[in-house]
């Protein structure tokens, strides 16, 4: 293993690159003021155990301070800053950039910017891919970044953001089926259905992305479960352009055999999502292990391309393992 040096951000060496009721159905059946009742109760519960029973270990911490002026985000930044990951989308296409104070969190530092060019679609037409793992798999991780999404952003259908992931990452035609992987990745949406631009997304909904081995509308991990953020009003809560949002996610993995598994999600510290009973794995091999930073519009057809030329700006990411 590797030793880390400190201009990794790394507070920790990394390594280089059913049977069960459907919680979800049982949720969806009850009145609003029910399930607000319960999850708050459940939620209390929870919280009050994660946040003082529990352990933390920090063991990645990133802003982009250390550049000196705004410049390309290369290869050999890349590497230094998310421990050499083994492929990328963006970086060689120019997409991906070192920028600020006028657009950095406060007015103060740099921030990581990701170009999407007009009409883009998907990691390989426009935005940005990569994974980092480390050496220390878990099964509770919290994620925290900063997101803004440039001036006069157009949302258009949606797009992909940030998150945690386990295995391979099953992501697209891919299912997880237990033993390869899973992923609770993030999505910005919006109620569109006509062509890009027409008329102009000024706001979004937020959602988790969660592929494990029942998500998706046939419970057999080929789709993704959408988990849309919603307030305490139980109302979906919407993004929009040219604000600083400061994302949070907490994963708890299910015990094998058993759905118990939990995500966890706060928007500027407020709590915005709590979804249990997810069954991630079937096996004790599959962890937390990796850092999945991906964003593009999409969706995969012309339907979800960016309307025109887009910036979405990212800053402060930090992990820690919870125990």
């Amino acid at each position: 293993m590797q030793q880390i040096t400190p201009r990794h951000h790394l507070v920790a060496n990394l390594a280089p690159a059913s049977s069960y009721p459907n919680p979800r159905s049982i949720r969806d059946q009850l009145p609003s003021i029910a399930r607000n009742a319960i999850r708050c109760t459940c939620l209390a519960a929870m919280l009050l155990c994660m946040s003082s029973s529990a352990s933390a270990q920090e063991i990645f911490d990133l802003n982009f301070s250390k550049y000196d002026e705004e410049q390309s985000y290369t290869r050999d930044d890349l590497d230094a800053d998310w421990n050499e990951p083994i492929w990328e989308d963006g970086i060689r296409e120019g997409w991906v950039n070192i920028v600020g104070p006028e657009e950095a969190f406060r007015g103060r530092g740099k921030a990581l910017s990701i170009d999407f060019p007009a009409g883009s679609v998907g990691p390989k037409q426009g935005g940005a891919q990569w994974q980092m793992r480390w050496d220390q798999p878990a099964t509770m991780v919290r994620l925290r970044y900063r997101v803004k999404f440039g001036e006069g952003f157009d949302f258009v259908r949606g797009g992909k953001l940030p998150g945690l992931a386990g295995g391979t990452a099953p992501s697209g035609s891919k299912p997880a089926d237990g033993y390869n992987g899973w992923a609770a990745r993030m999505m910005w949406r919006t109620d569109l259905s006509g062509t890009p631009g027409d008329p102009v997304q000024h706001s979004a909904k937020l959602m988790q992305y969660v592929k494990h081995p029942t998500s998706g509308s046939k419970l057999d991990g080929k789709q993704e479960d959408k988990l849309y953020w919603r307030d305490q009003d139980d109302e979906d809560i919407e993004i929009v352009a040219g604000k600083w949002y400061r994302i949070t996610s907490l994963v708890k993995l299910n015990d094998v055999g058993r759905a118990n598994g939990i995500i966890l999600g706060w928007l500027d510290g407020k709590r915005m999502l709590a979804e249990r009973g997810i069954e991630f794995r079937y096996t004790d091999d599959l962890k937390i292990d990796m850092f999945y930073f991906t964003t593009f519009f999409g969706g995969s057809t012309s339907a979800w391309a960016a309307s025109k030329d887009e910036t979405i700006y990212f800053d402060d990411f930090n992990i820690e393992i919870r125990q």
